[in-house]
């Protein structure tokens, strides 16, 4: 009967539970972080898109008002909080931004300049994320503008 050696049989159960363990909280931590980073990318692009639409039916619709506009921002994005939206006109005479008013076109053009005509559309707001992230702001900050010409 041959002796036993010690180093042969020393005790090393529950080793690989303590390194799954190390490594899955390590991993899950990683994709906690991929997601909540890829919902704010996600919430900002449909922010982006919301505020082009929104431009785009303030251009088709002559008759819709301003309020008409944000709303449409409003109603096409879901999830980002504290959603501030501001919509406006802006009339530019050749580099310089005035007041729309017909005496200023007529004066602008007149003078020979150029008179162009803007609907904005701007948004702010922010999405909070599943962990609270050393250095990440709560809620990350969104924000999203659109300046189209009005023909």
């Amino acid at each position: 009967m041959r002796p036993r050696r010690a180093w042969r049989w020393r005790e090393d159960g529950g080793t690989a539970a303590v390194e799954f363990a190390l490594v899955m909280s390590l991993v899950s931590l990683m994709l906690i972080g991929v997601a909540d980073f890829g919902m704010a990318y996600y919430r900002a692009i449909q922010l982006s898109d919301a505020v082009n639409y929104a431009t785009t039916y303030g251009l088709n619709n002559t008759d819709a008002t301003l309020d008409e506009v944000e709303e449409r921002v409003t109603a096409t994005v879901a999830g980002v909080d504290n959603l501030t939206v501001d919509a406006s006109l802006l009339c530019r005479c050749d580099t310089t931004d005035t007041a729309c008013s017909t005496a200023n076109e007529d004066s602008c053009e007149s003078g020979g300049g150029a008179w162009r005509r803007f609907i904005v559309v701007e948004a702010e707001g922010g999405v909070a994320p599943v962990i609270a992230w050393p250095g990440i702001p709560d809620p990350i900050p969104l924000s999203a503008s659109a300046m189209k010409v009005v023909p």
